[in-house]
């Protein structure tokens, strides 16, 4: 799909005291030294009494992070994921698919290999004779899992077993909305798995989920007793005013060039400005981001901008002149899919579903793009129906007109 305009533009942000543009990386995943510009919450002091619980009091604790995408989970539980890891044993899975099978296979290839390692030449040899006599091996079982054809109480069994071979373990599911989407009776199955573990956990064992509101309810209406075993149910907060000064002010000072030189912390941006993105996007972390994005970008090609405050953020949110300005105003990496909106679907309205179908992505993350575009005031949302701007589609509509 090629974007509707092409856009190699390359900033320099030398006049704002910065090397480049600070808001660039969204995800933690692109992010080095992530701890270094995490703004901590009242959620993390609610995290760290039960991560204390497990490793200082040999306790099992199972618990879910529950929020908006963009709102922080991933980054909290790469957080664990990291502690864990040198404290005992730690898996971490993001969920990108709703195959159950393949998704429980996965985690179970994790305790196989580790065990292949350890065996011995003689062992392996001894396999091999073992299985071409049909002799059925330890992970035989798992790896002829079949949808609808597995006793969900024997597999739970069997993760308790190999996790309770570590004095402590921790097992982190990232992004279980993308599974909800399977048959009701394979959701039933994968979840009765994890009933059965987290019912009797090994000493000293974490067990954390993360989804989207919308995914939690799901499962909560699928599987209420699975839900049920939870110790917390844990919902990430939005960013007060506060915390949204504090994260951005740990954005730019990693793209300063000459800190010295700067009196105020969050230069060039005014408070009045970042509050008032703030409250557009809901204390959203990532849309924040995405948001000052655009918005220190479009400063800097305008030399008479010393100081980015709510005046100039307002003015930059007004409805656009061209198709032209439209786009550049929708952050780079959500452009093709406004693009396949106007050229496919003349601007909408249409359904995320849709969409989805179309560019056979995951209809989840299609529906988190939207619902961004939406916040930043760049999309319409009507009774689940997506669509331009009615100002933008004034546009189209003149743009057809003049092509006829």
């Amino acid at each position: 799909m090629k974007p509707l305009y092409r856009v190699d533009e390359k900033l320099s942000y030398d006049r704002f005291n910065l090397r480049k543009n600070p808001f660039s990386k969204l995800s933690s995943e692109g992010i080095k030294n992530i701890d270094e510009i995490h703004v901590s919450q009242d959620l993390d002091s609610k995290v760290t009494e039960l991560l204390s619980e497990v490793i200082n009091k040999k306790s099992s604790v199972a618990f879910a992070l529950i929020g908006d995408l963009g709102s922080g989970k991933t980054q909290r539980l790469k957080g664990i994921h990291r502690l864990f890891e040198k404290t005992g044993f730690s898996l971490y899975m993001k969920i990108d698919t709703n195959d159950i099978v393949k998704i429980l296979k996965d985690i179970f290839s994790v305790f196989y290999y580790m065990q292949e390692d350890k065996k011995s030449r003689f062992e392996r040899f001894k396999n091999k004779i073992d299985r071409a006599l049909g002799k059925e091996l330890e992970f035989d079982e798992v790896w002829g899992l079949e949808k609808g054809k597995f006793k969900s109480t024997e597999i739970g069994n069997d993760l308790k077993k190999y996790m309770s071979e570590f004095e402590i373990s921790c097992l982190i599911l990232d992004e279980l909305e993308n599974l909800v989407s399977a048959p009701e009776q394979d959701l039933i199955s994968f979840f009765e798995v994890l009933r059965q573990f987290i019912s009797d956990m090994p000493s000293s064992s974490l067990f954390v989920m993360a989804s989207t509101k919308e995914g939690a309810e799901r499962i909560k209406k699928t599987n209420p007793a699975f839900v049920m075993r939870l110790h917390r149910l844990l919902e990430v907060e939005p960013l007060t005013d506060e915390k949204a000064l504090e994260l951005v002010e740990k954005r730019l000072v990693t793209e300063r060039i000459d800190s010295k030189k700067i009196l105020n912390p969050i230069y060039p941006f005014d408070d009045s400005g970042i509050k008032y993105v703030n409250k557009m996007i809901k204390g959203n972390p990532r849309l924040l981001l995405r948001m000052l994005h655009t918005v220190i970008a479009a400063a800097v090609k305008d030399e008479l901008i010393e100081i980015i405050d709510d005046r100039f953020i307002s003015e930059l949110m007004t409805t656009p002149s061209s198709l032209e300005e439209y786009i550049l105003k929708v952050p780079q990496d959500l452009r093709d899919l406004v693009t396949l909106i106007i050229r496919k679907f003349n601007g909408g309205p249409v359904s995320y579903i849709e969409i989805a179908k179309e560019t056979k992505l995951s209809p989840t993350a299609i529906y988190e793009n939207l619902k961004e575009l939406v916040s930043m005031g760049l999309m319409a949302n009507e009774k689940g129906k997506f669509e331009v701007m009615s100002g933008i589609r004034i546009m189209l509509e003149e743009s057809e007109k003049k092509e006829s």
